[in-house]
């Protein structure tokens, strides 16, 4: 049912990050030790922000649902955590696919519009993420963080480079939104399968159709004048995140290595938008070895120890994965015959997903 090329690349990828991390990065005695001596009251009441974060992502679909659902619907916040539960099992975030199933089934609504208001809620968690980027990182680099300060020395151009750095993920974005809307759809097909040369024809031809899927999105949700809804509550979504990650950090005492308050929140803000935008990179369930890497590596770059940082990975990672999942299996010993229907329905179709 999985595409095993896919499923291969992810494995690779999860195991070469993990190894870079582990094996250059951190004494793994002292990882551990810092590890058992964590304050675990910080990430209990942390937890608090994820299950609130879920709360607004139930809110969020059911506002692009809401021509399908009807008054008398149950709350959709189980089959939200049901998609999660199943993305941290299984690669590929097929997860996503089992929440369109799932909620088909159980509203009785068209599967390829639950689907498709997944990627309406992908593509704007990513317009939200870039936005915190360059929120975090024009804070640090504006506000003479010390830590900013002494990344952008080893820069060419300085300051005025990490500024430019700081708003590329958003112009680039914005960019990509102007040239879509501008250009004849076989004029961006010829230049997607020229960018892609080196790939085989099966390879271009996904690309392309996933490029078309995901703009086609973003224009009609623009077209209908619900961008504004759908950000603010991506907005709140990625907030209630960031304010875990915050108060997890303070378990770890990683204020010790900032200057003020301002500047630990300006990273926290940084490192919720580059941990959670490595999930396009291919890995196992949850995204394990990316997240972990890249959330590590932005902490260490802005001086934080190795070791605290790559603690501080983990730990946030593992209150991202355990709950969900942990609560998923809940849902489905709850809701066993709808479940049931859902892994039947799947088994049958042909995956060709790609995030």
């Amino acid at each position: 049912m999985i595409d095993k090329k896919m499923l291969i690349t992810g494995l690779f990828f999860s195991l070469l990050f993990t190894f870079i991390l582990f094996y250059f990065f951190i004494d793994l005695s002292e990882l551990i030790n810092i590890l058992i001596n964590v304050n675990l009251f910080y990430v209990f009441v942390s937890l608090f922000f994820y299950l609130l974060s879920l709360y607004f992502r139930s809110k969020r679909w059911v506002y692009l649902l809401k021509k399908q659902l009807t008054k008398s619907s149950k709350s959709i916040l189980p089959v939200v955590i049901f998609g999660y539960m199943a993305n941290n099992l299984i690669p590929i975030r097929i997860g996503e696919i089992l929440r369109s199933y799932y909620l088909s089934i159980r509203e009785n609504i068209s599967t390829s519009f639950a689907f498709g208001t997944i990627i309406i809620e992908r593509l704007m968690d990513v317009i939200a993420l870039i936005v915190f980027f360059s929120i975090g990182a024009l804070t640090g680099s504006l506000f003479n963080s010390t830590d900013f300060g002494d990344f952008s020395n080893t820069v060419p151009g300085g300051k005025t480079s990490m500024i430019f750095l700081s708003l590329f993920p958003f112009l680039f974005l914005s960019a990509i939104i102007i040239i879509y809307t501008q250009l004849s759809k076989n004029k961006i097909e010829i230049i997607l399968h020229k960018l892609f040369f080196f790939s085989s024809e099966k390879i271009r031809k996904l690309i392309v159709n996933k490029f078309f899927l995901m703009f086609e999105g973003l224009t009609s949700i623009l077209r209908k004048d619900t961008f504004i809804y759908t950000l603010l509550f991506s907005l709140i979504i990625w907030t209630c995140e960031a304010l875990m990650y915050y108060i997890i950090s303070m378990g770890l005492n990683l204020d010790t290595f900032f200057d003020s308050t301002l500047e630990h929140i300006s990273i926290i803000i940084v490192f919720t938008s580059v941990v959670n935008l490595a999930g396009v990179i291919p890995s196992t369930a949850g995204s394990w070895g990316p997240f972990d890497f890249f959330g590590s590596i932005t902490l260490i770059t802005l001086g934080v120890s190795n070791e605290i940082a790559v603690a501080y990975s983990l730990l946030v990672h593992a209150s991202l994965w355990i709950p969900p999942t942990l609560l998923g299996f809940v849902i489905i010993i709850l809701d066993q015959k709808t479940i049931k229907k859902v892994i039947k329905n799947f088994k049958y179709q042909k995956i060709n997903y790609v995030k």
